[in-house]
């Protein structure tokens, strides 16, 4: 694992859950989308898991046919290939500790920028994108630089994240987010900035100030969009 080449930096679990508590997936998330686009070794993906089975229960008193609503409904990306094999292999672990049944988890091994089949589609996108600086992009600077928010010059693979994770939200979803804060002020952040000035979609910033979950020099925030509503505080 290259974090300069792969941008992976993998998710304490207690921004994992704090995430999802500002993201409101906790109750009422039955047969509601949810994807991690850059989901690393399933971190995310099992507290998604573990909660849907919860609510499930709750809701129908036995976990008779969650198998199914957990393929419909959650969904994940992950580009590099032995991740993606950890990641697959921590999700049958979970299975088998949850007496589930098999499940085929709808979980891709593909760039999450070429990915569009999910567009329009999610109640809920969170995650932890993959921090990536132009000039350590190499082989992913073409693809980020077609990117609206990416294509003024200097950028970092972060930024992308964000837009490919806005256009796959429903009119009314939900888009969650731990990165960088370096899009406040950044010429990197210029264009997703003008976004959030015209959309007012950016509900909350929790900047996490000088503490660093991650082993990377980088300050970062939890940022949460809220489509269908327009909020002019942030």
């Amino acid at each position: 694992m290259s974090v300069k080449s792969l941008g992976q930096v993998f998710t304490p679990e207690h921004i994992v859950q704090d995430i999802l508590d500002l993201s409101n997936y906790k109750e009422n998330i039955l047969k509601k989308h949810i994807m991690e686009n850059s989901c690393g070794n399933g971190i995310f993906l099992k507290e998604i898991i573990k909660r849907y089975v919860k609510e499930y229960v709750r809701v129908n008193g036995s976990m008779q046919g969650v198998e199914e609503e957990l393929e419909q409904y959650i969904h994940a990306i992950e580009i590099d290939k032995p991740t993606y094999m950890e990641c697959i292999k921590n999700l049958e672990n979970l299975r088998q500790e949850l007496n589930l049944k098999k499940v085929k988890w709808d979980v891709i091994n593909q760039n999450a920028l070429l990915v569009k089949k999910f567009d329009g589609m999610m109640d809920f996108v969170v995650g932890n994108p993959p921090y990536i600086r132009v000039h350590n992009l190499k082989e992913q600077l073409e693809t980020t630089k077609m990117k609206k928010f990416c294509n003024g010059g200097m950028t970092d693979l972060y930024i992308a994240f964000f837009e490919i994770g806005l256009e796959m939200l429903k009119t009314d979803g939900i888009l969650c987010y731990i990165t960088p804060n370096s899009f406040y002020s950044s010429i990197a952040g210029r264009n997703l900035r003008e976004y959030i000035k015209n959309q007012k979609t950016l509900e909350t910033i929790m900047d996490l100030g000088h503490y660093k979950p991650f082993e990377v020099d980088a300050y970062t925030a939890i940022s949460k969009f809220t489509n269908g509503t327009s909020h002019e505080r942030c």
